[in-house]
């Protein structure tokens, strides 16, 4: 198992995001930051899925 788990952790870190990823994943860490309190509870969000 622990074999299956290094090979995802070694595949997941040669992944490169494009820069639309980055540019998305910037603004929503800057929107983050405007409003922190903005959003749900992790506990809340797992309780809807």
């Amino acid at each position: 198992m622990e074999d299956i788990w290094d090979t995802i952790a070694a595949e997941a870190q040669s992944i490169e995001l494009t820069a639309e990823e980055k540019k998305t994943i910037d603004e929503r860490l800057e929107s983050y930051h405007k409003n922190p309190d903005l959003g749900s509870p992790w506990e809340d969000v797992y309780k809807r899925i």
